[in-house]
């Protein structure tokens, strides 16, 4: 897995959501990534809020979108094919399920993102 640059790839408060291939009606201006070759970028309108810490990993053709806040206690997962334009799947997972040890996610947020991305994925399938 390869990290990405979020200044090269991310908008936040994007005026422009509206042209983003999951475009749905916000009353703020969301956060976007746009991906691709220059003027032929995609934008897909994330669900990551302003103040959570976004890391963005590629793995061919798949784009790996973490955010996190700590103070708040959650973490989320969008997994994005760029190929099929498509988001796969997401995970949110809040402090309901982060403070109990019996849970697989137990300690989540302070992993590094490879090993948080994995974690996640589980809960996809």
């Amino acid at each position: 897995m390869q990290t990405l640059i979020n200044s090269q790839l991310l908008i936040y408060g994007d005026i422009n959501y509206t042209r983003a291939v999951n475009y749905e009606h916000k009353y703020n201006a969301p956060i976007t990534l746009n991906f691709g070759p220059k003027h032929q970028r995609t934008k897909y309108m994330l669900g990551a809020g302003t103040c959570d810490n976004i890391s963005l990993l590629q793995d061919g053709s798949y784009i790996y979108v973490v955010s996190q806040n700590s103070g708040l206690n959650y973490i989320g997962l969008e997994v994005i094919n760029t190929e099929t334009k498509q988001i796969e799947g997401n995970v949110f997972l809040d402090s309901g399920d982060l403070e109990y040890p019996e849970n697989i996610c137990f300690g989540i947020l302070d992993m590094e993102t490879k090993e948080q991305v994995k974690l996640l994925c589980q809960y996809l399938d």
